[in-house]
């Protein structure tokens, strides 16, 4: 199976090779990303997964930028990982999550770098990105998403810092961000190409 689901909890899914911390609900591989900062790795290679899903997983983690390059490392190129968060402030209502994200937090930067870089420079591209709310029984909440969340997800490809700058960052709490980004190259050739740039300078 070229396919992995990390942190799958009761998501188990066929054809994937479903990654949790614990076994109890079935998980085909039990690993703690926590590990990632001991220094050790997924157990996995280089390039063997040409679809990555990571559900509801980020937010519970403080630092995610070692975990992302760990999962970079095990994708294919021209593999997608596919990630799902929730959507601003809101999150800080269950206790246990870590940190927030916003439209825009994933494209800026390489998943191999603490530091801003230019689009040339980058390890991944950003292929989609979008706002949604899981199924809900409110009516109210159905009618103001339903009208509004197309629009939303239109302004979020024209201007995605704007938009978590006003108001509609406030009034459109409870909803979960989903990104699709794909591997474009290896981290060594990336970092390759990024030094021969400041030669040239």
């Amino acid at each position: 199976m070229d396919k992995l689901n990390i942190g799958c909890g009761k998501d188990l899914r066929k054809d994937f090779i479903n990654l949790d911390s614990h076994n109890d609900d079935g998980a085909d591989v039990c690993f703690d990303l926590n590990d990632i900062y001991k220094g050790n790795k997924l157990p996995f290679k280089d390039n063997q997964f040409e679809e990555i899903l990571m559900y509801d997983v980020l937010e519970y983690i403080p630092y995610p930028l070692p975990i992302l390059k760990e999962i970079h490392r095990v994708c294919k190129i021209d593999g997608l990982i596919k990630i799902k968060v929730p959507y601003g402030d809101f999150t800080w209502g269950n206790p246990d999550h870590k940190r927030v994200f916003f439209v825009g937090t994933f494209n800026m930067y390489n998943f191999d770098s603490y530091y801003y870089c230019k689009e040339s420079c980058k390890n991944i591209e950003l292929v989609k990105q979008k706002l949604f709310i899981n199924p809900t029984k409110s009516i109210i909440k159905k009618i103001k998403y339903g009208l509004f969340l197309p629009i939303i997800n239109q302004l979020i490809k024209i201007s995605p810092a704007y938009l978590d700058l006003t108001i509609l960052r406030f009034l459109f709490q409870g909803m979960n961000i989903l990104v699709v980004i794909k591997k474009t190259g290896d981290t060594e050739f990336i970092n390759k190409a990024n030094l021969e740039g400041k030669d040239d300078k």
